[in-house]
């Protein structure tokens, strides 16, 4: 029987103007649609191909105001042509030679409209974090939506306590968003300029404190969050600070709230998009209490 591990990720779906759930109301259109709506992100096109509505909490006999979405987003790169072959032959198929065609992969995730928390699955080749957030902003028509990293509530009440910070280091993969960093001058605002200019991929920053000095702490943890919030691509982001005489680092990103499951599929198939949808229900359920924990935190 073919077994695969499937990793998730925990992000929360923030809507930076008002407090409609733009998400929800258009997954409930996407629903009804025969046809769904496709997005062009590059030379690449992405579309809900699988859509469930399910019961949030099993004990109650009602679906209204008590389901999740579980949907599998295709991948369409029409750039691209696909090939098939076969063990103990040489020769190949071809397969989406057309210039609308290309080969297709499934990225599946889960929407929780009552905590506004979607589950992604980790998938290389599939729906990156950025798509993802380019898909929802399109689908939405509003450029106000943002994707917030989800981190373990115990990590962020040490932040919230750390009496004194040494250090802050952290690390953003390709930092094009600037709408989070206005401030010209060379602070993390115009670090990411100079990042863009030089046309790099990969910006670390390290702000830290003179021998037997310490960071101001408020404006630290402040900087801190503004940064896992933002719509940045945090690599790393530690704090090293101190209790007392004891050195402490909190490593964030590594705090994140995940999940992983080995996804086995029935004899003699492999596993697809169908066994990982009835696989991330379970995700949600075996981390529902960091959800609830992390969503009624205030985190700013």
């Amino acid at each position: 029987m073919a077994s695969k591990k499937i990793k998730y990720d925990f992000f929360l779906v923030k809507y930076l103007e008002g407090n409609t759930d733009i998400f929800n109301n258009k997954l409930t259109g996407e629903y009804a649609k025969a046809n769904k709506t496709e997005v062009e992100l590059a030379k690449t096109v992405l579309r809900i191909g699988a859509l469930n509505k399910i019961k949030r909490n099993e004990s109650f006999a009602t679906m209204e105001n008590n389901y999740v979405w579980v949907a599998a987003i295709e991948r369409i790169n029409t750039d691209e042509e696909s090939y098939v072959g076969k063990r103990g032959e040489s020769s190949r198929k071809t397969y989406a030679a057309d210039p609308d065609e290309g080969p297709l992969n499934d990225t599946v995730f889960l929407y929780d409209p009552q905590t506004g928390v979607i589950i992604v699955q980790r998938n290389r080749g599939g729906v990156s974090l950025n798509a993802m957030l380019n898909f929802i902003i399109a689908i939405c028509h509003s450029e106000k939506i943002d994707l917030e990293i989800m981190i373990d509530p115990k990590i962020l009440d040490k932040l919230d306590k750390i009496p004194l910070i040494k250090s802050i280091e952290y690390s953003v993969a390709k930092p094009t968003d600037l709408s989070d960093h206005k401030n010209k001058d060379r602070t993390t605002g115009g670090d990411i300029r100079l990042a863009n200019k030089l046309k790099a991929n990969k910006l670390k920053v390290v702000l830290g404190a003179d021998k037997g000095e310490y960071l101001e702490r408020s404006s630290a943890i402040k900087k801190v969050k503004s940064i896992i919030h933002s719509k940045s691509d945090v690599g790393v982001m530690k704090v090293n600070g101190f209790h007392g005489d004891v050195e402490e680092t909190l490593d964030l990103v590594n705090q994140r709230i995940v999940h992983a499951e080995t996804v086995k599929a029935g004899r003699g198939k492999k596993v697809n998009y169908i066994n990982i949808m009835s696989n991330i229900e379970r995700a949600f359920r075996k981390k529902y209490k960091a959800i609830s924990d992390f969503t009624k935190k205030d985190r700013v």
